[in-house]
C-alpha cells in the first residue's frame, strides 16, 4: 500500500512538472510570436522589444488582483473605502487649485468638473497613488499568463512598447497599476494613444505630472465616448408602494425605459430632476447595503462613465464623490451652480 502511494505521488509530481514545462514552453513560444509581430507590423527594433519582453518579470500578485478586483466588493464596502471625508477634502483642494483649468476644459468638452474630479479622486487620489507596479511586468504577466484576456493585454503591451519607443522612455522605468494603467488618470496604453491630449496643444503629453494634460485627457475621453451635456447621470429612486417594488424586481429591473414608463410602473426619482423630457431613458440599478438595498435610476451618462471602468460600483462612486466635493464648494460659496 505504501509503495503504491509513493508511486502515485511520484507520478503526480512528474505529471505536474511536465505540465509546468509545457506551459513554460508555450509561453516562451507566444513571446517569440509577439516579438516577431511587433517587428513585422510596427517595425520596432528587434533588440529593443526582445529586451523589454525577456527582462520583464512575472508577478503572481498581478494575477491574484486581477482575479479578485476591488470593484467586486459589495457596494457598501466599496463606498465606505472610497468616499471618505479625507478624499472629499483632497478633492476640494484639487478643485480649488485647478479651478481655471477645470472651467476651461468644461467650456471645451462640456463634461462637468465634478465628474472629472470624481474620477481622479477614485483613480489615484489626485495623483498621490499612481501605482507601484512596473507596467512592463504587469502587462507581460497578463499577456502571457492570463489566458482569459490574452488578446486585450497583448494589445496593451504592444501600445505600451510603442509609447515608450516614441517618447524615448525605458520600458522598465514606468510605474502604474497591476493592470498596466498609467498616470494620474490611470489610462491604459491604448487610451493614451487614442484620447490623451495636451492642454496647451504643444504635442507633448504628460499624464503623470501635468495636471492640465490629465484634466484635458479625461475630458476628451468622456466626450469621445458620447457624453451628453446637461443630462442627469444617476439619482436615487423611490417606489409608489411595495407592489411597485415587487413588480419591478420581477419584471423590469434591467430594462432601459423612459422616465414616463418608470412612473407608470410606480418608480420615481427620489429628488425631482427638473427634466422636461420624460422620454429620456433610464435603467433601475440595485445596490446592496449592509442592511437592505438602495435603488438608483441611471441615465446614458452613467454608462459613459462605465467606459472608463465597467463596474457599477466604480461609476456610482465617481458620481457620489464628485457630487460631495461640489456640494462642499457650493456650501463654501467657492463656486456657483
Amino acid at each position: 500500500m505504501l509503495q503504491k502511494l509513493k508511486q502515485l505521488i511520484t507520478c503526480f509530481i512528474g505529471l505536474s512538472m511536465a505540465t509546468a514545462l509545457f506551459a513554460s514552453t508555450q509561453q516562451e513560444t507566444d513571446k517569440q510570436h509577439f516579438i516577431n509581430y511587433m517587428v513585422r507590423h510596427y517595425h520596432v527594433s528587434r533588440p529593443m522589444v526582445t529586451r523589454a519582453i525577456e527582462q520583464a518579470q512575472y508577478r503572481a500578485s498581478v494575477l491574484q488582483k486581477m482575479r479578485q478586483p476591488f470593484e467586486s466588493k459589495p457596494w457598501y464596502e466599496y463606498q465606505k473605502a472610497l468616499i471618505s471625508p479625507t478624499r472629499v477634502t483632497q478633492g476640494v483642494a484639487f478643485w480649488k487649485k485647478n479651478i481655471d483649468t477645470l472651467q476651461f476644459m468644461f467650456n471645451q468638452f462640456h463634461v462637468p468638473s465634478k465628474v472629472i474630479v470624481g474620477i481622479l479622486g477614485i483613480e489615484t487620489r489626485y495623483g498621490m497613488n499612481q501605482g507601484s507596479y512596473k507596467v512592463i511586468n504587469a502587462l507581460v504577466t497578463l499577456s502571457f499568463y492570463y489566458p482569459a484576456r490574452t488578446k486585450f493585454f497583448q494589445t496593451q503591451l504592444a501600445e505600451f512598447i510603442l509609447y515608450c519607443e516614441k517618447n524615448h522612455i525605458k520600458t522598465d522605468s514606468v510605474l502604474g497599476s497591476y493592470a498596466g494603467a498609467i498616470g494620474q488618470a490611470q489610462f491604459m496604453p491604448t487610451s493614451i494613444s487614442a484620447y490623451a491630449v495636451s492642454a496647451k496643444k504643444t504635442g507633448d503629453i504628460d499624464l503623470s505630472h501635468n495636471v492640465g494634460d490629465v484634466i484635458a485627457s479625461v475630458s476628451n475621453f468622456l466626450s469621445k465616448q458620447g457624453w451628453r451635456p446637461d443630462q442627469a447621470i444617476a439619482t436615487l429612486a423611490r417606489f409608489k408602494d411595495t407592489k411597485a417594488l415587487a413588480y419591478v424586481k420581477k419584471h423590469d429591473a434591467h430594462k432601459r425605459l423612459s422616465l414616463l414608463a418608470w412612473e407608470k410602473l410606480g418608480v420615481y426619482p427620489k429628488v425631482p430632476l427638473h427634466m422636461k423630457d420624460k422620454a429620456i431613458k433610464a435603467r433601475l440599478m440595485a445596490m446592496p447595503l449592509k442592511k437592505g438595498t438602495e435603488y438608483w435610476l441611471t441615465f446614458y451618462n452613467f454608462d459613459v462613465i462605465k467606459h472608463y471602468n465597467p463596474s457599477n460600483n466604480y461609476a456610482l462612486a465617481v458620481v457620489l464623490l464628485g457630487t460631495a466635493i461640489q456640494d462642499q464648494l457650493l456650501k463654501e460659496g467657492y463656486i456657483k451652480t
